[in-house]
Parts: structure tokens; C-alpha cells; sequence
């Protein structure tokens, strides 16, 4: 799923310039925010005077400035500021700052101590207010009891309310669901990632790939499935490398590719693919236990079952634990 404080204006804005630069590509323009004060990653120090009289958007503008939301909260230095622009920004009704106040400390980043509980507390507040990601972190938080009991009813109440205010993984995530139940509704699903893929969520996009590959809810193309699967392979979506790698390695959708298809099925067995490390003809990377588990995406690792799909400590298979600022999103670390 970092960055700022007490510094003059132009530092601070020379600081983000650098720190855009070396996170990966070059920094967002200003924007005229609904306050009217235009500002951003290259007139931060705009941003920061605005925050700091009580202009709640500036606060919000200068958190995705300090850091997008698909750069790990390590990447950069400099956190003070971005921790006083979530701060700030929640404390004068930003529920972008409340969400990213909860991220950190669900992550226990930048220096704060890990608290779970005060994390359900803001995206409880942001969820409430109508903020997505907030109802999303909401939702996972509820499937694997981060400071509560665990609910799959919690879990599927927020997620559909974070699906319909358009953030897209929870879609995705509803999506598999539902093609996993006892009685399956593959139409929904297949909508659900076609909304997202449409909208360029990639990991909706391998769903939807998956789906025109089993003619499940959409009519069967295995041609589009490995265009999908080209597609989120590229964005850094994993899985769907390991998806695409055996379309090469099978001639499925197109040419056979045996020689194209072995790194990118390395990458996903790596990254604890079963499936992939199977298609190169070595041992699976998750050694199941007797213990059989039954509930939708889950895996025995020792004694328990987990949820590889979404467990930040088993993401993708035992023992794979996502890094600080990320979270495990269809058994890939993802940044937060």
C-alpha cells in the first residue's frame, strides 16, 4: 500500500520533485482543487500553506502528491509530511487522509505502532462517509479480523458497498466469490470484472481472462482470455503471468510458445503459483496437510487454514509474507 513535515516550502517541494522521480516517473501536475487552490507535486509548498490554515483538500492533494497510492509506503523518505497531510487532512473530514492514517497503522509504517483497532476505527469513519477504499480496507479487515472478529457477513456487506462506490478490487474480490459459492452466479462475476478490467483494474482483468477462458458467465474465447491475461501480466499482475505462461506453453488462444512460456511460469511459481511450479513439472510450493480446507480460497498451512488469495502472511502460499506497505491481493504483495 511515504513521506513529510516541518520543512520551508521550496525544500519540501524539491524533496517530492526527487522523491516522484526516483518512486517512477515524473511528477503529477498541479490541479486546481475544489477549494480553488491549485497545487501539487511541483508546488507542494502551495499545498502544504493551504493544509496548514485548514483547507482539507489541500491536505488530501498533498498526500497523493507525497506518494500515489501504488508506491509502498517505503519507497520514499520523508514521512513526516505525509503523515501530517493524512493527519491533518482526517481530522478536517479528508477521508483519503482517514484511510491512509488506518493503513499505516494496520501496517504499524513510518513509525507508528502497529493498532489494528484505531486502523477499524477510521475506515469505519470513512466507510460512513461514503469513502470506497476506506469500505474496501474495511471488508478485509472484517475477513481476517484485523482488531475484530472475522465475518464473512461483515466482509461481503462492506465489500459490496465499496464495489458499488466504484473501487474496484472489492469488485474483483466479490467477483471470485461468487464463482466459488455452493451456487455459482457467473454472470455477476463476469460483469463485475469486465466493469473493472473496462476501467483498467488489472487484476479485474485477469478475472475476466479467467472467465472467457472457462466460458464461465461470458461466451468462451480463449484468443480474448490470453489477450486479458497479456494485458494484466504486463501491468505486474502475477498470477495472470502464470495464467498466460501455460496459454504458451499449451498453444491455448495462439501461437505455441514453450521458450516464452518457462519465465514467465517461473516468475509466478516464485511468487507461490502451485499451478505454475506444476505446469514447469516440479513440486508444488504449498505442501497441503491432511487438514482439509473447504471455505472459498483457503489452503492448509500447518494447522490452519488460510486464505492465500488475501493473507498478507501467506500470500499466494505458506510463509509468503508481503513486505510492509503492501497487501496481498489475489495471492500477489501488492503496494497499498
Amino acid at each position: 500500500m511515504a513521506t513529510r513535515s516541518g520543512v520551508s516550502g521550496a525544500l519540501v517541494t524539491a524533496v517530492v520533485v526527487a522523491c516522484s522521480l526516483a518512486c517512477g516517473g515524473a511528477p503529477a501536475p498541479d490541479v486546481t482543487i475544489a477549494s480553488g487552490v491549485t497545487c501539487g507535486a511541483e508546488h507542494l509548498d502551495v499545498c502544504r500553506v493551504a493544509c496548514d490554515g485548514g483547507d482539507g483538500p489541500a491536505c488530501t492533494t498533498m498526500v497523493d502528491a507525497l506518494l500515489p497510492s501504488n508506491v509502498p509506503f517505503d519507497a520514499c523518505k520523508d514521512a513526516a509530511s505525509y503523515k501530517y497531510a493524512a493527519e491533518k487532512g482526517c481530522q478536517l473530514g479528508e477521508m483519503r487522509g482517514c484511510q491512509v492514517m488506518g493503513s499505516l497503522l494496520h501496517n504499524g509504517a513510518m513509525g507508528l505502532a502497529q493498532d489494528d483497532a484505531k486502523a477499524v476505527e477510521l475506515w469505519t469513519k470513512g466507510c460512513d462517509a461514503g469513502h470506497g477504499r476506506s469500505c474496501l480496507f474495511l471488508a478485509r479487515a472484517h475477513e481476517f479480523a484485523w482488531g475484530l472478529k472475522a465475518s464473512h457477513a461483515k466482509w461481503s456487506e462492506y465489500a459490496e458497498k465499496a464495489c458499488a462506490l466504484n473501487e474496484l478490487e472489492a469488485c474483483s474480490d466479490i467477483a471470485w466469490t461468487l464463482v466459488d459459492q455452493k451456487k455459482p452466479d457467473d454472470t455477476r462475476a463476469a460483469e463485475l470484472w469486465k466493469k473493472g478490467c473496462d476501467a483498467g483494474n488489472q487484476v479485474a482483468c485477469r478475472g475476466l481472462g479467467w472467465a472467457h477462458e472457462t466460458g464461465r458467465g461470458v461466451v468462451k474465447d480463449e484468443a480474448k482470455a490470453r489477450a486479458l491475461m497479456q494485458k494484466s501480466c504486463d501491468s505486474g499482475v502475477v498470477w495472470a503471468c502464470g495464467n498466460l505462461g501455460w496459454y504458451l506453453q499449451e498453444g491455448m488462444g495462439g501461437p505455441q510458445d514453450k521458450a516464452g512460456a518457462k519465465p514467465l511460469l517461473d516468475k509466478a511459481c516464485k511468487d507461490g503459483m502451485d499451478f505454475a511450479c506444476e505446469k514447469l513439472g516440479g513440486k508444488k510450493k504449498v505442501v497441503e496437510e491432511e487438514l482439509f480446507c473447504g471455505e472459498f480460497m483457503t489452503i492448509a498451512c500447518g494447522k490452519e487454514c488460510v486464505h492465500f488469495h488475501e493473507d498478507e502472511n501467506n500470500c499466494g502460499g505458506c510463509g509468503f509474507v508481503c513486505p510492509g506497505g503492501y497487501f496481498c491481493d489475489e495471492g500477489t504483495c501488492t503496494p497499498q
